[in-house]
């Protein structure tokens, strides 16, 4: 008897282990145009209306995103955060995987625009909102 329960147990157990361990991937072509590395342009918005680049922020960025949905962002060529993309309301969402640290760039930060080898990310600080331009390597 003890024996069934255990088969049942560990059925079970690998049923939930199954669905838990989903993978979130860039599924279909307009997704997979993702994937590739992206390098930092320029941000703007904010309450003031500002902007910044590269060139005045005295530092670069650049965004690598795979098939598998993993992203790494390095700064100034240094791996600074990773994760994954989860596709949230039709847009993709910056997971962070790890410690979180407050100066996260990305993480849960939405992806709103592809268009072409541009691709829009916006970036909402406390009250403030910005949109990032990134373009394809």
């Amino acid at each position: 008897m003890k024996s069934k329960a255990f088969k049942y147990v560990g059925l079970l157990f690998t049923i939930v282990a199954f669905c838990a361990c989903k993978k979130d991937r860039l599924v279909d072509e307009g997704e997979k145009k993702l994937a590739g590395t992206w390098n930092w342009q320029y941000t703007s918005g904010g309450f003031a209306g500002g902007g910044f680049s590269p060139q005045t922020s005295g530092y670069t960025l650049k965004l690598e995103v795979f098939e598998k949905g993993k992203y790494k962002l390095y700064k100034n060529e240094t791996k600074i955060e990773h994760g994954r993309l989860i596709k949230e309301d039709g847009l993709f969402k910056f997971v962070h995987d790890g410690v979180f640290k407050k100066d996260d760039i990305l993480n849960s930060q939405k992806m709103l625009k592809l268009h072409g080898d541009s691709l829009d990310i916006g970036i909402a600080y406390c009250c403030d909102t910005y949109i990032a331009l990134y373009t394809k390597n």
